[in-house]
């Protein structure tokens, strides 16, 4: 697991994960997930607040050779600018990848809106998503 900083005060982590084969797998998707706190596992979701602290991009691939690639996720804020950007190396199994890219907001610089992520594999374009990210609610 590689652990990256994009801007003062953010965590990211990309991890690559590899598959079985025979995976029932799509081309490549996106969910988008969170992890909250205690859970054994990530819980997708289909917009996001700044309150849950991070947001997550499971992707999952088929039809990639073995061997290594690179891969490269890319966030933009709702106002269009690179909250972060991460590179790690793949090594699919039989074809098969999947992996999972969590960035922590800094709500300093973060603006709300319509976030759009970006992934490319080998300096390919291979999925863009978005999500609404709210701003969250005014602590006291």
């Amino acid at each position: 697991m590689h652990k990256l900083g994009a801007a003062a005060g953010s965590v990211c982590l990309l991890a690559a994960l590899s598959t079985s084969a025979g995976a029932d797998l799509a081309v490549v998707e996106g969910i988008f997930a969170k992890a909250p706190p205690g859970a054994a596992a990530a819980v997708p979701i289909t917009s996001a607040s700044m309150d849950d602290r991070h947001i997550c991009l499971v992707v999952r691939g088929t039809e990639l050779p073995d061997g290594e690639h690179s891969i490269r996720t890319t966030a933009l804020d709702g106002k269009g600018h690179e909250a972060n950007h991460l590179e790690l190396t793949l090594r699919p199994v039989r074809g098969h990848w999947q992996a999972l890219s969590c960035y922590t907001y800094n709500t300093a610089t973060d603006a709300p809106g319509d976030w759009d992520f970006t992934v490319e594999v080998d300096g390919k374009q291979v999925l863009e998503r978005s999500i609404y990210v709210a701003a969250g609610t005014a602590k006291p």
